[in-house]
């Protein structure tokens, strides 16, 4: 259910709940950190209302349970309730090497399996943040269905950012 709750803030996008499951299976069986904004969020509010506001590095730096960025694993408790769909994503996540998501401008999620391109993924976004166009945002590997986020363990120094690789200040994973 924890997972499953995860999911649910992460993706309002239907056709990606198992591809974003995937991601979060493959980083717990790598042992890699969650990185998800969404933890942090319900770790700051306790589930008591939005953040109100863009997450600061400060808040992604700030110790709770529930902070993915700093705990390994999953965090204590659910974050929300998560629906049906969620919950069956998270019992049967696609099957993917991905590892890693950022949003993609449009609503949705560019997947990657590797470091490299998730950040090429993150640039991509950027541009779109920053009113620029960009012609092909979705690298042609992640456009490959089956229906997965995430960065290294110990990444390069990269400033922060959530598993999907939005600052800190979007929450495009809510």
């Amino acid at each position: 259910m924890i997972l499953a709750s995860i999911v649910e803030k992460e993706t309002g996008k239907p056709e990606e709940r198992t591809r974003v499951a995937a991601v979060f299976a493959n980083r717990l069986k790598q042992k890699m950190k969650l990185q998800t904004d969404p933890t942090v969020i319900y770790g700051l509010v306790y589930g008591k209302g939005p953040l109100g506001h863009p997450l600061t590095k400060s808040e992604l730096a700030q110790p709770t349970p529930y902070n993915t960025y700093l705990i390994d694993g999953l965090p204590p408790g659910p974050i929300a309730n998560p629906g049906r769909a969620s919950i069956e994503a998270a019992a049967n996540p696609a099957r993917t090497k991905e590892l890693f998501f950022v949003a993609d401008g449009t609503g949705g999620h560019v997947f990657s399996e590797t470091y490299d391109q998730h950040l090429k993924n993150v640039a991509r976004l950027r541009v779109i943040e920053h009113g620029g166009e960009v012609p092909s945002i979705i690298a042609p590997e992640a456009q490959a269905p089956p229906p997965a986020r995430a960065a290294p363990a110990n990444p390069p120094a990269r400033g922060k950012r959530s598993a999907n690789g939005a600052a800190k200040s979007t929450g495009t994973t809510q």
